[in-house]
């Protein structure tokens, strides 16, 4: 629609030129109100196409060869009803052809400056001697010879905009899905795919800094895979490697949108949970101790289960982030020390 009030303007321009070169004498009345009467049906044509809709099935939605077709069908009307000196007129026909330098390739230019060419051609020599001053055969022909190659320079330079406009569209859109793969590195983990240490702790220095301003409490789950070396050593790297990512996306899963979970190190995890009371909490450190437990991983038998560890602190008030976290090392250690495969809280 922008395009098209673009055409609805430089339409309007023309009709003043055409009116001027009425009053000058170049055209004739019955020239003039053909082409006013030709360009509103062709600016309720297209008006009535875009909010319909059909022009959504095409290739350029806006349209763009169509109507310059139509803004030259009525230019190419008025040199046939305009009088010798017309060739101040065919500088309107590149108004047209601009409208179009950004949008379409060179062929579609190529095949519109044949048919202006030829259309003039028959509007110049089936007019002779009465189309240009003195009947002068060699000023038809330099008229002609001048338009024709004026439209092929135009054709190929608009060709060659329009290949440079796409590539650097095409620059663009590589250049922003790059930009996104970057952002996701620098807050994800490579190995699991989860959020990363430095993404975590930005969301901790977060919580902390509205729980000093509102008092919003937060809370900590530090998860430990008990003795995840023995996969490493028995099964392989590689194998822990996955082991890691199906337990990691697991534990991903099984978190609240709410909460915000990612690899702190190694095979440590951590969950960050916002205004949750501290019951709430150890439901959901319990729920990722009881998934964990029960997933089958891949590359080791059956009958082979990871446990987990958890140790949970909720902030206090007036507390570091890195107080809140030794006190949830602290618990995790004493779950370690208790057995594993459990879940112990902090004193509050």
């Amino acid at each position: 629609m922008q395009r098209y009030l673009m055409a609805v303007a430089a339409t309007a321009m023309v009709l003043v030129l055409f009116a001027l070169a009425w009053w000058a004498g170049v055209i004739g009345r019955a020239a003039l109100l053909a082409s006013v009467v030709l360009a509103a049906g062709f600016v309720v044509l297209f008006y009535a196409i875009f909010r319909s809709g059909l022009n959504l099935r095409a290739g350029d939605p806006s349209l763009t060869t169509p109507q310059i077709a139509a803004s030259l069908i009525v230019i190419l009307l008025v040199l046939a009803g305009a009088g010798p000196d017309h060739a101040v007129l065919l500088l309107i026909l590149l108004v047209s052809y601009l409208f179009g330098v950004l949008r379409i390739g060179t062929r579609d230019m190529l095949l519109l400056s044949a048919g202006v060419s030829g259309a003039y051609a028959a509007i110049l020599f089936g007019g002779w001697p009465q189309s240009v001053p003195g009947g002068d055969l060699r000023l038809a022909i330099l008229n002609w010879a001048v338009l024709t190659a004026v439209l092929l320079f135009y054709s190929v330079m608009g060709g060659y905009i329009s290949r440079l406009r796409h590539q650097l569209a095409e620059n663009r859109n590589e250049l922003e899905a790059a930009l996104q793969r970057i952002e996701h590195l620098v807050s994800h983990d490579e190995l699991t795919g989860v959020l990363n240490r430095r993404r975590l702790m930005e969301v901790l220095e977060r919580e902390h800094a509205r729980a000093r301003r509102y008092g919003t409490p937060f809370s900590v789950c530090m998860v430990d895979l008990d003795q995840f070396k023995q996969i490493n050593d028995s099964y392989g790297h590689a194998t822990g490697d996955d082991v890691l990512r199906v337990i990691a996306r697991a534990m991903a899963a099984i978190t609240r949108d709410s909460d915000v979970f990612g690899r702190y190190g190694g095979e440590e995890f951590l969950i960050v949970m916002s205004a949750t009371l501290p019951e709430d909490v150890a439901q959901g450190a319990e729920r990722i101790r009881a998934g964990v437990a029960e997933l089958r991983l891949p590359g080791v038998p059956p009958e082979y289960r990871v446990t987990a560890s958890i140790g949970i602190a909720t902030h206090r008030a007036g507390e570091s982030v890195d107080a809140t976290l030794e006190r949830a090392d602290r618990a995790l250690y004493r779950a370690k020390n208790a057995g594993r495969n459990r879940t112990e809280a902090a004193p509050a």
